[in-house]
């Protein structure tokens, strides 16, 4: 067996050790490809299935002979701990569509003028360099779940090599949440900054505490008054950028320089979350921002100034950092790039998410929903989002509270009791044993243990067949 490939597996659902019994098949190629992992999931990296450049070839699995207890060992033909650091990190060939990708010099240009341009030229401009993303196929537009789906499939193929009933496990969210929801308001101007107050007012009337990311370097004037301020009605505040110039990932040295900075504001707001402009990254040097969490990394980046995606609807660790990706499309994008007045997108990003139960993180900018249009789809946001809490009992959550929740779950582990099983560790009052089995030819998850205790709600989880479109 690879103790890489099981550890994989049993860190993202949380099973107990020994469940998962995987092996590789042999030495892998050196050239890493796409390929196909089960039906309508795609992956990158080496696969000893895959025969050349743009290979689609289902990977090869199968049983491998047992271990010295006589259990089946399942044969891979791909590291699955490689395959998705490739995705969530974005180490794959990234397409750029048909309006490219500006290079440098030109977004540096843009940056400094964009303050001084109308909004028409700057929609003209975004429109000619993401024209043509929703129709690139990888990530799959509007939700992509490949990484998720790959450990989905991984678990069905420990039930059936194993030739098991069920397997326990850690259920996502706390006390049987189904899904996750995170709203986040990324302030960009002294506008957007002075409508924080009235923003604030119309969360809390449907029941949703949010996140203001708020730039430190010099772009607007913030007092402490401020961030206090938010703070004390239930809200949280985390640092946007250092001065959202759209710079800080162009330049190593720079960005050394300005993570310093940022760093000092982050203790002096006592800020624990961190949001780079525009989401531009580079996930390997996160590590000199002194943060519990990001938030920077979309699940699909099609519609963004950088490309991309991290294929994912659940948090991750970067080193001891937690990713908390953005699975929703941004407000900006919606309106100004899609001119989509309607939150018939969103609905149908949320049913998938909540369909994987996931995590629906939205960033809504206080600076983009300051006319009477654009108001009135949040508000209807905010009535669908809490007749969804109200209907499913989704998770309506702080990035705080998602950060130490994940960090929680990750600490915590099964161990046998009786005939069954329970949960120890700090936070295990509030997790919950799941069991997962198939039914029907899908995986399906349950709180009923199969010899017993009472069924408290039943997730099915619907396979993605369509190429980026969901059943809602």
């Amino acid at each position: 067996m690879n103790p890489s490939i099981n550890t994989a597996v049993e860190e993202h659902f949380r099973i107990p050790e020994g469940f998962s019994r995987f092996g590789l098949t042999g030495e892998f190629p050196a050239q890493q490809l796409y390929f196909e992992i089960g039906e309508g999931v795609w992956g990158f990296g080496r696969n000893r299935a895959s025969s050349g450049p743009g290979s689609h070839e289902i990977l090869n699995e199968g049983p491998g002979g047992s271990d010295q207890n006589g259990r089946q060992i399942c044969r891979l033909a791909f590291d699955p701990r490689e395959i998705a650091d490739n995705l969530r990190l974005e180490r794959y060939p990234v397409p750029q569509g048909n309006g490219g990708n500006p290079s440098g010099l030109v977004r540096s240009a843009y940056y400094t003028l964009r303050p001084l341009l109308p909004v028409p030229v700057r929609k003209y401009a975004q429109r000619r360099v993401l024209r043509g993303r929703q129709s690139i196929s990888r990530p799959s537009w509007p939700l992509d779940r490949s990484v998720d789906r790959m450990f989905e499939h991984l678990l069905e193929l420990v039930l059936s090599t194993q030739r098991l009933e069920s397997i326990p496990f850690i259920w996502f969210w706390p006390k049987a949440r189904p899904c996750c929801i995170l709203m986040t308001h990324d302030v960009e101007t002294e506008a957007g900054l002075r409508s924080c107050d009235r923003l604030m007012d119309l969360d809390d009337s449907f029941a949703v505490k949010s996140s203001f990311q708020i730039v430190p370097g010099g772009r607007y004037r913030v007092d402490q008054s401020t961030i206090e301020m938010i703070r004390s009605r239930g809200f949280e505040v985390n640092i946007h950028d250092w001065n959202h110039d759209g710079r800080l990932f162009h330049n190593h040295r720079v960005f050394q320089e300005r993570a310093v900075k940022i760093n000092e504001y982050a203790a002096r707001w006592q800020a624990r979350g961190f949001r780079s402009a525009v989401l531009y990254r580079k996930p390997e040097w996160f590590s000199a921002l002194h943060f519990s969490y990001d938030m920077s990394i979309p699940s699909v980046g099609h519609l963004d100034p950088q490309p991309g995606g991290c294929c994912t609807v659940l948090p991750w660790f970067i080193g001891d950092m937690l990713e908390i990706p953005v699975t929703m499309v941004q407000d900006y994008s919606l309106f100004h790039i899609l001119n989509d007045y309607s939150i018939n997108l969103w609905k149908r990003q949320l049913a998938g998410i909540m369909d994987g139960n996931g995590l629906a993180s939205f960033i809504v900018h206080p600076d983009y929903i300051d006319t009477p249009k654009a108001n009135k789809v949040y508000t209807h946001l905010l009535e669908h989002l809490r007749q969804v809490s109200s209907d499913s009992g989704a998770w309506i959550a702080l990035p705080q509270e998602v950060d130490r929740w994940w960090r929680k779950r990750s600490r915590m582990r099964l161990v046998q009791h009786g005939k069954g099983w329970k949960i120890e560790g700090e936070g295990s009052d509030e997790a919950c044993v799941a069991y997962a089995r198939m039914e029907g030819g899908r995986l399906v998850y349950s709180f009923t243990s199969p010899h017993g205790a009472e069924l408290e709600t039943k997730m099915n989880m619907r396979s993605d067949k369509t190429g980026g479109e969901f059943l809602a």
